[in-house]
Parts: structure tokens; C-alpha cells; sequence
């Protein structure tokens, strides 16, 4: 079994059109936690497979695209307008949770 690794992803996409695609891209493989911001716990295939996705649709001259390996999410701290996500609390295989 391949090991996953908490990531965190972020955008910046400058043309709607592009921006509707990488949101769909990333929603297929990530819980977003702000619009363009999005978590999961992934395996270096997943990662390289939305990679492969993205790069393909953004335009690397306007567009910024981060993917971060980052520790996992164990607590959050919010200030303003929270997401609300209807009281459902979403577990990772680390046990982790949003």
C-alpha cells in the first residue's frame, strides 16, 4: 500500500474558464477548506496525477498553482466566516479531521 502524505493546494487562475477547471480537478482529489484552497492526505500517484491535470490546463505565464506537503490538520483556528460544512466532520486514514 503507498503511503499518503498530507498536502495542501492553492490557486491563482486568471481566466474563469481555467479557474472552473482546476476547481474540478482539485475537487476530484481534495477537500476544499477556503474556495481556491484544498486538503487531502495523498499518495505520490495522486500527486503526480493532478499534477499532470493541472499543468495541462493552466497557463503557466499568468496562473500560480501551489502544492505544499505540509503536516496534517489537527486543529483549526478560523476568524471571520467559517466554512460551514453542515456539522460533517470528514476523517483522513491518519484519523485526522476537518
Amino acid at each position: 500500500m503507498s503511503s499518503r502524505s498530507p498536502r495542501l493546494l492553492c490557486y491563482d487562475i486568471r481566466c474563469a474558464k481555467r479557474l472552473k477547471k482546476v476547481h474540478k480537478i482539485a475537487s476530484d482529489y481534495m477537500l476544499a477548506i477556503q474556495y481556491s484552497v484544498f486538503y487531502a492526505e495523498l499518495t505520490e500517484t495522486e500527486v503526480q496525477k493532478i499534477i499532470t491535470q493541472l499543468h495541462s490546463v493552466i497557463d503557466p505565464e499568468t496562473d500560480d498553482v501551489r502544492l505544499y506537503k505540509t503536516r496534517a490538520l489537527q486543529t483549526e483556528h478560523s476568524l471571520g466566516k467559517a466554512a460551514d460544512h453542515n456539522g460533517i466532520l470528514v476523517f483522513f486514514p491518519s484519523g485526522n479531521r476537518l
